[in-house]
């Protein structure tokens, strides 16, 4: 086995550690939470059939919500709760709105825009992903 030089091995690593933290983040979306929870009040739309309406004061309501149990689970869920904005930071979870409804947390992460808008929110269950976006009540 050929030994590398001390001198080299903490040359080694310091470039690993460029590369990987160059291409590491380049891909991955601007998933920060709002300045203020007001960004968030209002109807959301979803491509998987679902509305959600948040309210000022802590509330939503939806409808034909995913059960958040993953793909298989073709249960969709329908009522109120009460929401709040978790802000993720280091070494955390992703910022999101998380929704408490019947003892349950379902969180939606966001995506912004180039100028640090929410231009959308999704949910993850496995392999399927649900996309909220603002629309007309």
């Amino acid at each position: 086995m050929r030994q590398v030089p001390t001198g080299w091995t903490g040359l080694i690593v310091a470039v690993a550690a460029v590369v990987a933290t160059a291409t590491g983040c380049g891909d991955q979306p601007d998933t920060g939470a709002p300045a203020s929870s007001d960004a968030l009040l209002g109807h959301w739309r979803s491509d998987c059939g679902a509305t959600l309406d948040v309210a000022e004061g802590g509330r939503f309501t939806f409808a034909d919500f995913p059960s958040g149990q993953g793909p298989h689970d073709k249960r969709r869920l329908n009522g109120s709760g009460e929401w709040y904005l978790y802000r993720g930071g280091k070494g955390a979870l992703p910022a999101s709105l998380d929704l408490t409804f019947k003892g349950k947390t379902l969180s939606l992460y966001f995506v912004n825009d180039s100028r640090g808008n929410i231009e959308k929110m999704h949910l993850d269950e496995e392999d399927t992903t649900c996309y909220f976006t603002p629309g007309p009540g």
